[in-house]
Parts: C-alpha cells; structure tokens; sequence
C-alpha cells in the first residue's frame, strides 16, 4: 500500500471532527458580525456610492464645459490656451462642497500638511536663519 496514506481509513467521525478543527483553526481570529456593524456597513456603502455619482458628475460636468469652449474657439492657439487653463484647481472646484462654512472651520482646524493645496502657496524659508533674521531681511529690501 505504498500511496495509500497511512491515516486512512478513519473511524467514524473521525473526519469530522477533524474538519471542526480545521474550520476553528481558520476562524480563529475572525469577529461575528453583529447586526449593528452591518447598518454601519450599509450607510457606509451609501456614502461610497454618492460620492462616486458625485465624481463622475462632475467629470462629466468638466467634460461638457471644456467641450463648450472648444468649440467656441476656431484657432488652435486658442484651443491650446484653452487646454492650459485646464487645471487640476478648477477640477476640484466641482468636485468640492460649495460655500460650507461648517467644513470651511474644520479645515481650518486641520495641520496645514493635510490641506490640497499645502506646497502651492507657501513659500520655502531658509531653514538656517531664525524669524527675527527673516524679518530684519525683509525690511532690508
């Protein structure tokens, strides 16, 4: 009986109860879900969703208003112009709530880090001089 494997044959539930290890081996770790975590997981997927309509929305959006001034325009110096002015800002602009003024505080609140446009607008320090130096330099010129 050479590929014949030695543990078999099996007692009567034998397997079985081999199967019930197996199954609470590869269970261990895992949480029953609770009734509570599925309506989280529902709201959840129904943030997901309008947020997916909202971004498809406005790319559509997006599409349609550079479309428009395409057409507008007969030169190609113009449609290039047209083609620059493009950019990612005026994209997140339909993408973003409109006038909030909840969000506009909490986004005040964030670390400047976090915030979209956090390398567009500041200007580099030199990391040598101290704040009184900058200023004594800036009053200089």
């Amino acid at each position: 009986s050479s590929g014949i494997n030695a543990e078999w044959p099996l007692r009567p539930g034998e397997l079985i109860e081999k199967k019930k290890a197996k199954r609470d081996i590869l269970e261990m770790g895992r949480l029953d879900s609770s009734s509570t975590d599925v309506i989280n997981e529902r709201k959840l997927s129904k943030v997901a969703t309008k947020g997916i309509i909202q971004l498809f929305n406005a790319v559509k959006q997006h599409q349609k208003d550079v479309d428009s001034k395409l057409k507008k325009v007969k030169t190609e110096a113009a449609r290039d112009k047209i083609h620059q002015s493009v950019t990612t800002g005026s994209f997140l602009d339909l993408v973003r709530p409109k006038n909030n003024p909840v969000e506009k505080s909490e986004e005040d609140k964030k670390w400047n880090v976090l915030k979209d446009d956090f390398m567009m607008n500041n200007k580099v320090k030199d990391w040598k001089k101290t704040d009184e130096e900058e200023e004594e330099e800036s009053d200089g010129s």
